[in-house]
């Protein structure tokens, strides 16, 4: 059997203040605890009680061993209580776990890997992570997820890789990036990084535990780990080809969708690949053909400006299937500056619709819905929230319906439900979130009432995925807000004269 490379497809530079004979010993007392903690799961359950001391170990009565399960101590129970963390994590809703890290001052350290908190929180993530992409992907939200990863961690590698997930998504989460302790986050995490990949070396010396689930387990979430990190389309390649190189020695795709599919990680090796293609707008690199989601194939629309009459109060906007907002969704950004140009030379003049927007929101050929679809696997609901989107956002700025309208609020929680799932991926650049942004933030600002509603949610949303562009959006919404403003007093003047 041929055994890929050792992860010398990753080129990690070793921190130099890491303290591996410290690190490495916490971890192996961490791993023999829960071998002796699930040693005693078969046996028969006895009263326990709690020591006074709030870090000690639980006692059992009956025969006076100690159980040896982690009890988090004052700091680890505090951060718990601060997070909202109940025991139960997967009772935890979105909102409540988004706006808890919002609210939260930025941490100045991750919990330790062999705390509960860690544990807990590991495991909403991989739960909130799993649903969102399984969703987006053409699925439904599945139970199993909870258990993606089953209780493996007695294994180095998958702890030391937990350990980087968490603590590089808590120095993202944190709304100041570039303190004393957002750095020192990140530096812990390229830490644990480095452990990570030196225990997945040492694994796949063995020829048993390279293929152990602990062990693709491990190379699954640092690839995870990686959709975050934000290095670019090298760096996440180089996990996909590490990813499937492990594939490769399990037997490939097919025997290792049959056999994990209990713990979900097949599920989660396809999530991986769909979040890079749909991040780096490359082709899927795993995911085979067969189990691809099905696209519909495009269809020949009208443009915009024929597809889209005044509405009276009360109707809906009808999606046209096929039709497309940008011949670039990639350039959304740079469109919305340009548009913003044209609305401070036309000053709401009624030419805008006609000479800016529909130049900048030029419908796409018949080929590009299916070019753009083979290549990022965008699905088609996606697609035509983002026709949706446009809609609104050209009627709202040519004066057509004003956005805080009842029919664009409505609109746009329909669009919200839809788009939102990619925001909580962690899809940060791509253009539907950006333009959701845009939408909802300049209702939320201009009409109050719902729209500051989904102003709050859409602020703690934008602050947990570290949505980069938050700054550029709001500049853009008071420059639109500011000149509307001087056409409206504009107007009221030449009324009154």
């Amino acid at each position: 059997m041929h055994y890929p490379d050792k992860l010398s497809w990753v080129n990690v530079q070793k921190p130099a203040d890491i303290k591996d004979a410290k690190t490495a010993k916490i971890i192996r007392s961490h791993a023999q605890r829960e071998v002796r903690r699930r040693e005693r799961q078969t046996k028969p359950k006895t009263l326990t009680k709690r020591s006074q001391n709030s870090g000690a170990l639980r006692q059992d009565v009956a025969s006076g061993e100690p159980n040896n399960q982690v009890v988090p101590d004052d700091e680890d129970a505090k951060r718990c209580e601060e997070l909202s963390i109940l025991p139960e994590v997967a009772e935890i809703s979105q909102g409540e776990f988004a706006l808890a890290l919002s609210s939260s001052n930025p941490f100045t350290k991750a919990p330790s890997p062999q705390s509960l908190c860690f544990h807990q929180i590991y495991r909403y993530m991989s739960i909130w992570h799993g649903e969102q992409a399984s969703r987006v992907c053409g699925g439904r939200p599945d139970d199993k997820w909870k258990i993606w990863i089953p209780t493996i961690t007695t294994e180095e590698a998958i702890l030391y890789a937990q350990a980087f997930y968490v603590t590089l998504s808590f120095q993202i989460w944190s709304r100041q990036s570039n303190s004393p302790d957002a750095l020192a986050l990140k530096d812990q995490a390229l830490a644990l990084k480095h452990q990570t990949i030196l225990h997945i070396n040492h694994n796949l010396n063995n020829s048993t535990i390279a293929v152990s689930d602990a062990n693709l387990a491990s190379v699954v979430t640092l690839a995870l780990a990686t959709h975050i990190e934000d290095l670019g389309i090298d760096n996440y390649k180089t996990h996909m080809n590490g990813l499937r190189k492990i594939i490769a020695l399990k037997g490939g795709w097919e025997e290792v969708r049959s056999s994990l599919r209990p713990s979900m990680l097949g599920d989660v090796l396809a999530t991986c690949d769909y979040v890079g293609a749909i991040i780096f707008k490359t082709k899927l690199l795993y995911v085979p053909a067969d189990v691809r989601p099905v696209q519909e194939p495009p269809r020949r629309s009208p443009s915009i400006s024929q597809t889209s009459p005044l509405l009276s109060p009360g109707e809906s906007y009808q999606l046209s299937e096929g039709s497309s907002l940008l011949q670039n969704l990639s350039q959304l950004l740079t469109e919305m500056q340009t548009l913003t140009s044209l609305f401070e030379t036309h000053h709401g003049d009624a030419s805008l619709h006609d000479t800016g927007i529909t130049t900048a929101l030029t419908p796409a050929n018949e080929s590009f819905y299916s070019d753009y679809c083979q290549e990022t696997s965008i699905n088609y609901q996606m697609y035509q929230s983002l026709y949706l989107a446009g809609l609104i956002y050209t009627r709202a700025l040519s004066r057509d319906i004003p956005f805080g309208h009842p029919t664009n609020l409505s609109n746009m929680l329909l669009l919200r439900e839809t788009l939102e799932p990619t925001l909580l991926v962690g899809w940060r650049d791509l253009p539907g979130a950006l333009l959701w942004v845009l939408l909802v933030g300049t209702a939320a600002e201009r009409e109050g009432g719902e729209g500051n509603a989904l102003a709050v949610n859409l602020s703690s949303t934008c602050n947990c995925i570290g949505f980069r562009h938050w700054d550029t959006v709001r500049e853009i919404l008071q420059r639109f807000m500011a000149i509307e403003k001087k056409v409206d007093e504009r107007a009221s003047r030449a009324s009154g004269d």
